[in-house]
C-alpha cells in the first residue's frame, strides 16, 4: 500500500516562495513545527535528512517548470528513519493554480527497499504521477465549490445593496468595527458618523436583544446566516437579519 501525502506551495505577493496553502493527507512524518516563531515555509518545517534534497528539487521543478524527483531519500522520524520518493510538480491548470507547486512525498514500503530493478522505479513513478493528478483533480473542484460560494455571496450583496431605503443597515468587518451604516439604522442603534471604525460591542443600542454580540460572531465564523426577531426599548418589533457580507477580497 502507497501513501503519498503532499502540500501545496505558491509563489506569489501574497504567499512568499516557499509557504504552504494546501495540504493533502498526513505529511507529519516529513515536516514538523520549529520552535520559536511561528512560520508556514515548508524549508523550515522539512525534517532532518529532507532540507537539501527538498531545496534543490524545488528549484530544479520552478527553473524547469517540469516535474522533479528524487529517489530513495532518507528521512529522520520519531528515531527511524524511512526511505522515500520526494516529486515537485509544478501546476499549470487551471490557471488559478498556475505558478503554485504540489510536493508529494512518497513512502517506500519495506518490499521495495530491495533491489528490483528499473521495473519498480518506473511503477513508483507511475503511480506518483497518477496521484498527482488526482490531486489537481480534487484542487480543481476544491475552486469550482468555492467560485459558486463567493457567486452566491455576491449575488446575496447585490441583493442587500438594492433593498429598500427603509430597511435599516448596519456593516461591520471581520474586526467587528462599524464600516458604513443607513441613517435609518440609527432608529435603533445610537451610531452617528464618528462610529466608523469603532467597535460594534461599544456602541449603544436600542434594542431588547442581548445576543447580538455572539451572534454577530458565529456569522463571522461560519459564514451561516441569523434571523430572529427583535423589540425596541419602545415595544416596536423588526425582524432582523444577520448574514454574511463578502467580496473576493475577504473571502
Amino acid at each position: 500500500m502507497w501513501s503519498f501525502p503532499s502540500r501545496m506551495l505558491s509563489r506569489t505577493r501574497r504567499f512568499p516562495d516557499g509557504d504552504i496553502i494546501n495540504i493533502h493527507g498526513r505529511t507529519g512524518k516529513y515536516l514538523e513545527t520549529p520552535s520559536g516563531p511561528v512560520t508556514n515555509n515548508i524549508l523550515d518545517m522539512v525534517r532532518e535528512g529532507l532540507h537539501i534534497e527538498l531545496s534543490a528539487t524545488l528549484r530544479v521543478a520552478r527553473s524547469s517548470a517540469a516535474k522533479a524527483t528524487k529517489k530513495r531519500l532518507s528521512v529522520k522520524t520519531n528515531g527511524n528513519y524511512q526511505l522515500i520518493n520526494l516529486h515537485v510538480c509544478p501546476l499549470k491548470k487551471p490557471d488559478e493554480l498556475a505558478g503554485r507547486l504540489l510536493v508529494v512525498f512518497e513512502d517506500i514500503e519495506s518490499e521495495s527497499m530491495d533491489e528490483t530493478g528499473d521495473h519498480a522505479g518506473k511503477d513508483d513513478s507511475s503511480l506518483a504521477s497518477t496521484r498527482i493528478a488526482e490531486l489537481e483533480r480534487k484542487l480543481q473542484t476544491t475552486r469550482e465549490s468555492h467560485q459558486t460560494t463567493i457567486k452566491e455571496l455576491e449575488s446575496s450583496n447585490e441583493e442587500l445593496k438594492s433593498t429598500n431605503e427603509e430597511i435599516q443597515n448596519i456593516f461591520v468587518d471581520n474586526n467587528m468595527q462599524v464600516r458604513r451604516f443607513t441613517p435609518e439604522a440609527t432608529m435603533i442603534v445610537n451610531l452617528i458618523p464618528t462610529d466608523i471604525g469603532r467597535p460594534i460591542r461599544h456602541v449603544a443600542s436600542n434594542l431588547k436583544y442581548d445576543n447580538m454580540i455572539r451572534d454577530l460572531e458565529k456569522v463571522l465564523q461560519y459564514l451561516t446566516p441569523v434571523e430572529t426577531e427583535v423589540q425596541t426599548d419602545e415595544g416596536r418589533w423588526f425582524n432582523m437579519r444577520i448574514i454574511p457580507y463578502r467580496t473576493r477580497d475577504t473571502f
